[in-house]
């Protein structure tokens, strides 16, 4: 009896010792294969829509979070300038070039941020970043009396432009190509280029300017060959009352330049000029390019 109970409890034994190896077993092949275990389904994947949200600085959010949730635009930055170090006469003629107040700021670098600026500064945009920030405002271009300037007025194509007596004029023999410089031959030159194009959509600024940036990104695809719009900025502007798009940086020649497009009914105007940066080529392109904006501001429309 004794034998037989001592039999049973050995077969007891042997049988948990399996029930163990097996529970173990199974316990490290679910992990192995990384099968969860009771608890562990407690993050439940989440696929949003793909609409986008356009933010004031141009730039676009998704969906994001397990409430498909717009996410948050990025505010507006606010870059203070150290003014500890005085300012040359060529940084504030770039200054004056690159950085917007007003209306024509909010337009770039979208709604004006909360923000106060320290005393003789103001809150501008810089235009080629799109930007915020504490800048002073330089005088110099409300300086320039225009009304004393020439005016050259183009019955053809219905627009018209002042320039100063000192700068050169040439138009082609259709009139279709304007070339306003300081001067327009030489070694050293500066030149406003204004061509007028067709437009037989009646596209608008913008939509004409990225039609041509699709073009010349289309032929880079196609053929090697292009304008390379990695290093172009692009933004809306006004020129008095009218509407306008400009693209910043595009290479040109030997050096880079902005584009500036108006559009009027079938024509488009495309106003070319060297941005303002240091080149040998050039001649005083910094002042030149202070000046050219000057003139692009006298630019209007003629019945």
């Amino acid at each position: 009896m004794k034998v037989l109970l001592l039999e049973k409890e050995k077969l007891s034994h042997i049988i948990a010792v399996v029930l163990l190896l097996a529970a173990v077993q199974i316990i490290a092949f679910a992990e192995y294969f990384g099968i969860p275990q009771k608890g562990q389904f407690t993050d439940i994947q989440v696929f949003c829509t793909q609409e986008a949200k356009l933010c004031p600085d141009g730039s676009a959010v998704g969906h994001t979070g397990p409430n498909c949730e717009f996410a948050e635009c990025a505010k507006p930055s606010i870059a203070q300038i150290d003014l500890r170090e005085p300012y040359h006469e060529a940084d504030t003629s770039i200054l004056e070039t690159n950085i917007i107040f007003g209306r024509e700021a909010e337009d770039a670098c979208g709604p004006q941020p909360p923000a106060s600026c320290a005393t003789g500064l103001q809150l501008g945009c810089d235009r080629k970043t799109r930007k915020w920030g504490c800048y002073p405002k330089v005088s110099g271009m409300e300086e320039i009396d225009t009304s004393i300037w020439q005016t050259y007025r183009n019955e053809e194509y219905g627009f018209e432009v002042r320039y100063p007596s000192n700068w050169e004029l040439s138009e082609s023999e259709l009139r279709d190509v304007v070339n306003i410089g300081n001067p327009l031959h030489g070694n050293r030159w500066y030149a406003i280029d204004i061509f007028i194009l067709p437009n037989p959509e009646n596209l608008s600024a913008d939509r004409y300017a990225k039609k041509i940036t699709g073009e010349s990104h289309d032929a880079v695809v196609k053929n090697g060959i292009g304008v390379d719009l990695s290093l172009i900025k692009d933004y809306p502007i006004s020129i008095g009352q009218v509407s306008g798009y400009e693209l910043y940086n595009v290479f040109q020649y030997d050096q880079r330049s902005e584009f500036i497009y108006i559009t009027n009914k079938n024509y488009a105007y495309q106003i070319a000029f060297p941005i303002a940066q240091e080149n040998p080529n050039l001649s005083n392109p910094v002042e030149n390019n202070l000046i050219s904006h000057q003139i692009l501001s006298t630019f209007k429309f003629i019945e």
